[in-house]
């Protein structure tokens, strides 16, 4: 999977992307006079609230997360290799190795160039900026990061907690990516077209409820996986009790799958 040319794509968006924010840190921090004003380096990455450029990228983000391995299931089926693979490995040793490959594919695309703009930053930007975007006060900032999501990592170790989110936000996508294929196996997917929408649907749904269903908490994935949003404004059970009802779901339908399978 990592061979893919789909796969190359979205990694190569990603780093052009990281790139891009990183230029931008670099002119913006370089404009200023003292360490003091220049902007908190952690608070310039892509992941950050406050890039415009990991706004623009998580536009497309429903969609970046499923194209390395969106059509892998179709195209092996198509071309008979399931078969092949299912007789020497077994049917349920087939999957489950799909779901794990999927896995560490896509946490590995959507970590590795957030690691490497993390390391970039770090070495090129002063440690003791502290400047802030807002323009507000030393005392307004300490307020603010203390209502944040691990904001007590932060606190203590603002690289640490960049690692974190870093990896949080790669483990959310492997789990979106093995979602995505578990849901593709329903005989309904029969075109490499359609792999590509049970994400953006999911996510296009979710965002609606607030149509319907007046929420204290935001359900809006913009707001959800980026780094320095309020705490008090999302539930992070119930992100987590979502992200584990993905997996489940993932799992019944490869065991529906299997047996499927097997009986034919």
């Amino acid at each position: 999977m990592l061979r893919r040319k789909s796969t190359v794509f979205v990694l190569l968006v990603l780093l052009i992307t990281i790139s891009i924010n990183f230029f931008i840190n670099m002119k913006t921090n370089g404009g200023k006079l003292y360490v003091s004003q220049m902007y908190s380096f952690e608070k310039m990455l892509t992941l950050s609230d406050n890039t415009m450029v990991g706004y623009f990228m998580m536009q497309y983000y429903p969609l970046l997360v499923v194209i390395p391995t969106a059509c892998v299931y179709i195209s092996e089926r198509n071309s008979g290799i399931d078969t092949y693979i299912q007789s020497r490995v077994g049917k349920r040793n087939y999957w489950y190795g799909k779901l794990l490959a999927v896995f560490v594919v896509i946490f590995f695309v959507f970590s590795f160039p957030y690691i490497i703009e993390l390391i970039c930053s770090v070495f090129s930007f002063s440690m003791k900026s502290s400047g802030d975007m807002l323009g507000d006060t030393y005392w307004e900032i300490m307020e603010q990061e203390s209502q944040y999501f691990l904001s007590g990592i932060l606190l203590k170790n603002r690289v640490l907690y960049a690692t974190l989110m870093i990896f949080i936000f790669g483990m959310i996508s492997a789990i979106l990516a093995v979602f995505n294929l578990a849901v593709t196996t329903l005989p309904i997917f029969k075109s490499k077209i359609l792999t590509y929408l049970p994400i953006y649907i999911l996510f296009m749904g979710i965002s609606m409820l607030n149509k319907f269903v007046k929420l204290k908490f935001t359900v809006d994935y913009h707001f959800i996986l980026r780094m320095f949003e309020k705490s008090t404004e999302k539930n992070y059970p119930i992100y987590l009790i979502f992200l584990m009802s993905l997996i489940i779901v993932s799992v019944i339908l490869i065991e529906i799958k299997v047996k499927r399978e097997e009986i034919i």
